[in-house]
C-alpha cells in the first residue's frame, strides 16, 4: 500500500484541491482506463452531488460509456454496501427519464452525467454500451459482487467490473512496470481459412497466428495506438496490386 500511498500523493501535487478518494479514482483511470493523467482527471465529476459516481469516461470510438466510484481505504473495510448503490444507478442510466434526475446532480456532475445517459439513448447504430468499475482498496464479498453484477446487468447492456484491494495492488504492479493500462478488447476480422493457437500452461497465456486485413491493423492503431507496442506485437504481409 505504501506504493500506491506515493502514488496518490503524486496525484495530488499535480491537482492539489484533491481528496484522496478522487485522487485515487484519477489514478486508476490513468492506469486501467485512459491511459493519460490528463484524461484521467478531465473525468471526475466532484463532490458534492456526484449521484454515486465519481468519474465519467465516454469512448466514441468503441461506443462506451465508462463509469466509476472509488473508495480509498487505509483500514480494510468492507465496500458491500457501497457496491450494491453503485450497481443501482445502472438502472438510472438506462431510464430514459432520469435526465431530470441527473439535472439535479453537483456542478461538477451534472454536465457529465447528463452526457453519459444522452448516448446511451442516443441513434448511434448499434448503441452504446455501459460499462461500469468500482474500485476499492477495502473488501467486497463475493456474494455481494455476483448480486451487483446480476443488478447492473438487468438494466441493460451493462457490465460491471469490481477491483477490490488485491486487485488494485496487481493493477498498480502492472502499471509500475509499464504494463498499464491494458488493451481494451476488440474483434479483428480474420481474413482466411486457418488461425494457429498456441497456449502456455505454465503461464496461462495464449497466442494466436492469423491474417487479417491492413483495414483491420489500422483500425486496431487508432484505438490504442501508444500502447501496442508495449503490449504485443503485430505482423502481417499483404500484397499491392497496380
Amino acid at each position: 500500500m505504501e506504493d500506491l500511498r506515493k502514488v496518490i500523493r503524486d496525484v495530488k501535487t499535480e491537482h492539489f484541491h484533491l481528496k484522496d478518494d478522487n485522487a485515487f479514482v484519477v489514478w486508476f483511470a490513468e492506469a486501467y482506463i485512459v491511459g493519460e493523467r490528463g484524461k484521467a482527471f478531465e473525468g471526475i465529476t466532484g463532490s458534492p452531488g456526484d449521484q454515486k459516481v465519481d468519474a465519467v469516461y465516454i469512448d466514441g470510438w468503441n461506443r462506451i460509456v465508462q463509469l466509476v466510484q472509488g473508495k480509498y481505504h487505509q483500514s480494510d473495510a468492507n465496500d458491500d454496501g457501497e457496491l450494491r448503490g453503485f450497481a443501482e444507478r445502472a438502472r438510472d442510466f438506462w431510464d430514459p427519464t432520469s435526465d431530470k434526475k441527473f439535472e439535479q446532480a453537483g456542478s461538477g456532475a451534472k454536465k457529465k452525467l447528463l452526457e453519459a445517459h444522452a448516448a446511451l439513448h442516443g441513434k448511434v447504430k448499434g448503441g452504446y454500451k455501459l460499462k461500469m468499475y468500482f474500485a476499492t482498496t477495502g473488501k467486497v464479498t463475493a456474494k455481494c459482487q455476483k448480486k451487483a453484477k446480476q443488478i447492473a446487468g438487468a438494466a441493460g447492456n451493462t457490465e460491471l467490473e469490481v477491483l477490490d484491494r488485491k486487485a488494485i495492488l496487481r493493477v498498480l504492479s502492472a502499471w509500475l512496470g509499464g504494463w498499464a493500462p491494458p488493451l481494451p478488447a476488440m474483434n479483428l476480422g480474420i481474413d482466411g481459412p486457418h488461425t494457429l493457437m498456441h497456449e502456455d500452461g505454465h503461464e496461462g497465456l495464449k497466442a494466436w497466428v492469423f491474417s487479417t486485413t491492413s483495414q483491420e491493423i489500422c483500425r486496431l492503431y487508432k484505438i490504442r495506438t501508444p500502447d501496442i507496442g508495449t503490449h504485443f506485437c503485430v505482423t502481417w504481409a499483404c500484397s499491392l496490386t497496380p
